[in-house]
Order: C-alpha cells, then sequence, then structure tokens
C-alpha cells in the first residue's frame, strides 16, 4: 500500500476479517480533505511498453485529476512536487489519448501554464 499515488487510494481491507488497514493514513486525509502523495520518488520509466508515456506523468495527472474532482486541498510536498513537474503537461494530449481526460481546476491549470512561461 505504500507504492499507491495517494493516500485516499492505498486504504485496504481484509475480506475475511473486515480488518481495515490504513498504513499511510488515508482515512485521516479522506476527512480533512487532503489530497497527500503516498511516494514522490517512483523511477522514470515507461508506464508501459506500448504506451510513449512516463508512469509519473500518469501519476502527475492523476494526481491533478483527484484534486479537482474531490475537492480537496494538496498537501504542501505535494503541490511544491506538482509545481515542480509543471512540465509535464506537455504530455496532455498522450495521457488523454490512452488513459482519459483530466480534469484539472482552472485556478492549477494558469498557475502551471505560468510556471510554463517564466
Amino acid at each position: 500500500m505504500k507504492n499507491f499515488d495517494f493516500t485516499a487510494n492505498a486504504i485496504g481491507i481484509n475480506i475475511k476479517t473486515g480488518t481495515i488497514y490504513d498504513p499511510v493514513h488515508g482515512i485521516t486525509d479522506i476527512n480533512n480533505r487532503v489530497l497527500r502523495a503516498v511516494r514522490l520518488d517512483f523511477p522514470e520509466r515507461p508506464v508501459s511498453s506500448d504506451i510513449p508515456l512516463s508512469a509519473v506523468s500518469v501519476f502527475w495527472f492523476r494526481l491533478l485529476h483527484f484534486q479537482n474532482k474531490l475537492g480537496f486541498e494538496f498537501e504542501k510536498q505535494t503541490k511544491e512536487w506538482i509545481i515542480e513537474n509543471a512540465h509535464r503537461i506537455k504530455d496532455i494530449e498522450i495521457f488523454k489519448k490512452y488513459f482519459f481526460t483530466p480534469q484539472i481546476s482552472k485556478e492549477l491549470n494558469l498557475y502551471i501554464n505560468k510556471c510554463l512561461h517564466r
């Protein structure tokens, strides 16, 4: 579960016992409406041999999409990573072709584009 993309997505349940596993405090983050990356050190590698896109770019777009869809706020370190990786927006057409059209908040989209044109 420590390899999932964000904490709210890293919650498990033992279907035999009903025991909930929440090693990265995803339930707390859900209750606080916080989107926090589980880890930010994924290696830069292709998502698959058939898709010309980095797994890190896929992660980046998923964070943007779910932040907007859920209306959560990024936790500080996650937001800093999002901004540091603003160059990944150039991959949006490839991402849309193979996955889905990410819904990115207007405010964040404007900020990302501003960062790219500095």
